[in-house]
Parts: structure tokens; sequence; C-alpha cells
């Protein structure tokens, strides 16, 4: 099986490397950037399997950068967490799409399973789409096929 890669995002060089040799110790591959826009660039590069980004940061904070992504790259689940958690601003992030929110101070095992969650819940999402697809066309061909046995009996009487 694949190591999935999961980008952290936080500009405390500190949280960052305990959050990035954690997540390595979990056989995960783990790419880091301090800040929004080092984020954004390797999310178009190497398209992480998640991003596990701070809110507040300077320069572009994890709002924006998740705004961003979002208009280019809709799949990739966030986990956003937080050193000034509230109510407000963790319903602000799931209505943008984020996966999950964590408020600062959390457990690395608490980390692990909203992690481990998020990307199950990814891996059962990727099935349905073509599934989704081949009912999408069958309504589609059924429609059809009822216009033109319709469209042809109007013709016959």
């Amino acid at each position: 099986m694949t190591q999935a890669s999961v980008l952290i995002v936080d500009d405390e060089p500190s949280v960052r490397q305990t959050l990035s040799e954690w997540m390595r110790n979990q056989n995960f591959h783990v790419l880091e950037a301090e800040g929004g826009r080092q984020a954004m660039e390797m999310i178009r590069r190497r398209d992480p399997d998640l991003v596990i980004s701070d809110v507040v940061m300077p320069g572009m904070d994890g709002i924006q950068l998740l705004r961003q992504t979002r208009a280019v790259k809709m799949e990739v689940p966030f986990l956003m967490i937080s050193g000034y958690p509230s109510h407000a601003t963790a319903v602000d992030i799931m209505k943008l799409g984020a996966s999950d929110y964590l408020p600062k101070p959390f457990s690395l095992e608490e980390l692990t399973r909203r992690v481990d969650h998020i990307l199950k819940s990814k891996s059962l999402a990727r099935p349905l789409a073509p599934v989704e697809g081949a009912i999408l066309a069958a309504v589609v061909s059924t429609t059809l096929w009822i216009l033109i046995l319709w469209a042809v009996s109007a013709l016959v009487l």
C-alpha cells in the first residue's frame, strides 16, 4: 500500500517539526510548509492526500489557503488546527469545506484518529464517482428513450 502524503502547514517551527515527526512515525509521507503561499505551491506541485493547516498565520492564513485550494483542487481534504479556537471560526471553516477542525492543544493520538478518519472517508468516496456517473447516464438515456418512443408514437397515431 502506498504511503499517504500529508502537508503540514504551520508558521511555528516547533509545532511543524513535532507534527511532522509524529506523522512520519505513523508511516505518512510528510511535506512541510511554513505558510500559506509556500503550501499553495506544494499543493499544486505535489497533490497531497491531506493538508493539516494552522488557521492563524502571517501572510496567507489557513482560511485563505483553504479558499484558494478549494478553487483549484476540491478533492484535497483539510484538517484545520488553531491555537485560537472559537465556535464561529470552526463553523466558518467547515462551511468553506474543511474536513475537520481541531483546537490546540490536542493529543497526537487524537490527531492520528482524525487523520485516519478523514483519509478513510476520502477512500470510501472515490469508488462512488463511477457509480454516480453510471446512474446519471442511465437516467439520461432512459429519459431520451421515453421521449423518442413518445415522439414516434405521436407520429404513428
